[in-house]
């Protein structure tokens, strides 16, 4: 899941999670310790979004996701 979470801060900026942590990630200012509890933080709930996106409870463009075609 972490490792998806830096895919999402790269690929999709314009999803939820990543407009509210993106900043402050991509900080050289922090440290990489405070920089990992971020991405662990976006990544939990990036967890919860993909299971709500896979039960139907919501969809890819409520959450600014682009799905490829």
């Amino acid at each position: 899941m972490c490792e998806a979470a830096w895919r999402l801060v790269r690929y999709q900026p314009d999803y939820r999670l990543c407009k509210k942590w993106r900043e402050p990630i991509l900080n050289p200012k922090l440290g990489a310790g405070r920089r990992k509890q971020l991405i662990v933080a976006l990544a939990r709930g990036f967890g919860v979004d993909w299971w709500r996106l896979c039960t139907g409870q919501t969809t890819a463009e409520k959450l600014g996701l682009v799905l490829a075609d």
